[in-house]
Parts: C-alpha cells; sequence; structure tokens
C-alpha cells in the first residue's frame, strides 16, 4: 500500500530533538548513503513511531510504501 509522508501524524510526545547542524548532518548521511531504516506506523493510531528527525529532511510528497 502507498501512502506519503504527508499522511503520517508525527507523535508528539516523540522525545528526541536535533539541532540544525545535526540535521545538516543527518542530511548528508542520507544523501551519501541512502535510507536504509524503515518507518514504522502505528496502524492504529496513524501516529509515526519512529523517523521522525529523517522525515524533516525527505521530500513531502515522497511515497512511501507500507
Amino acid at each position: 500500500m502507498k501512502t506519503t509522508i504527508q499522511d503520517l501524524n508525527p507523535a508528539n510526545y516523540n522525545p528526541r530533538k536535533i539541532s540544525p547542524e545535526g540535521l545538516a548532518r543527518l542530511g548528508k548521511a542520507l544523501e551519501e548513503l541512502g535510507d536504509l531504516s524503515g518507518i514504522v506506523k502505528n496502524i492504529r493510531t496513524g501516529n509515526q513511531v519512529t523517523a521522525h528527525q529523517r522525515l524533516k529532511i525527505i521530500p513531502k510528497d515522497r511515497e512511501l510504501y507500507t
């Protein structure tokens, strides 16, 4: 099933924060290495469980497979 990043609900209880410098380093790493990690979504609540920081970098209209 396809979905987009816009369809995910970032969990507001996610405790992780990232600095602008960290976000830039993450973006560079994603460009160089790609994204080998998955994105987990709670199908009951629609909340995103993982990848909050990565999704700040990935284009919002990118299709995801769930």
